[in-house]
């Protein structure tokens, strides 16, 4: 078996490169997840959401389910193809063509009242508390956040994703926190999960919250990102309107300290 799939070009070094072992770390009708020792890759149908670091199929869920992929231990990604060996032969999913994942763009801004009316009847298993103490500078609490939930992404994970997507929209640099996300995520959550925690980091995202973050004003795009996973759509929210609530802070710290040197 032989399909065809469009390859988010995040993945364009990994994938152009010398085949490398992968194995499998889960599977179902929308999504097949493979690991290298350096990254994870989605296979994705055409109705899953897409993640920047997948390779998404023309076939729906429905018409080709990724559970009836006969995916065995011996896969490699590499030379333009996953390729595998399983009980009915060889398989592989050759790359046909590349598409930029979706980026946040700065000079963003979120409606901060009209954000925590919409999401005050969605609840991401996060606690509160956590949530509201998010900064830049908070690397202790990222890292009670980090792997926290049940899943292949945690809620925790998702917060923290939505919350350095949103301060890198918004202007905030996050470094500090950044760089403490990129350092531990790897052994403190899943694969996948530590896997989008990077490319949020690089303000890669899922659509649904580039096209949030594009019109913040806009209802729809909100429910449509509410609407992703059972929880990941509510966590990255809440990670947004946490970015932006810290964001007007730092404003206005920022604003209230240059009038007090000014007077």
């Amino acid at each position: 078996m032989q399909i065809r799939a469009a390859a988010s070009s995040a993945l364009r070094d990994l994938l152009a490169g010398p085949p490398v072992p992968a194995r499998l770390l889960g599977s179902g009708p929308y999504a097949l997840y493979l690991g290298t020792d350096d990254a994870v890759v989605a296979v994705l149908a055409r109705d899953a959401v897409r993640l920047p670091c997948s390779l998404t199929l023309s076939t729906s869920s429905a018409e080709l389910p990724l559970t009836s992929l006969d995916v065995r231990d011996a896969v490699s990604v590499g030379e333009g193809a996953i390729r595998w060996t399983g009980r009915a032969g060889p398989g592989a999913v050759l790359v046909a063509r590349h598409w930029a994942p979706a980026r946040v763009r700065k000079g963003t801004s979120i409606p901060i009242d009209r954000w925590r009316s919409a999401l005050s009847a969605f609840d991401c298993g996060v606690e509160a508390r956590l949530i509201g103490g998010l900064t830049v500078g908070s690397c202790d609490l990222a890292g009670s956040l980090l792997g926290r939930g049940p899943g292949l992404t945690p809620a925790g994970d998702d917060v923290l994703a939505g919350f350095l997507l949103g301060t890198r929209a918004l202007g905030v640099p996050a470094g500090p926190l950044g760089r403490f996300v990129a350092e531990q995520a790897p052994a403190a959550t899943t694969a996948l999960s530590a896997q989008l925690l990077r490319h949020a980091i690089r303000g890669e995202c899922v659509p649904q919250v580039g096209a949030a973050l594009a019109s913040p004003g806009d209802t729809s795009a909100l429910v449509a990102l509410l609407a992703v996973g059972h929880t990941s759509g509510t966590a990255l929210a809440r990670g947004l309107l946490r970015a932006a609530e810290y964001a007007a802070g730092v404003g206005a710290a920022t604003t209230t300290a240059a009038t007090t040197t000014a007077a």
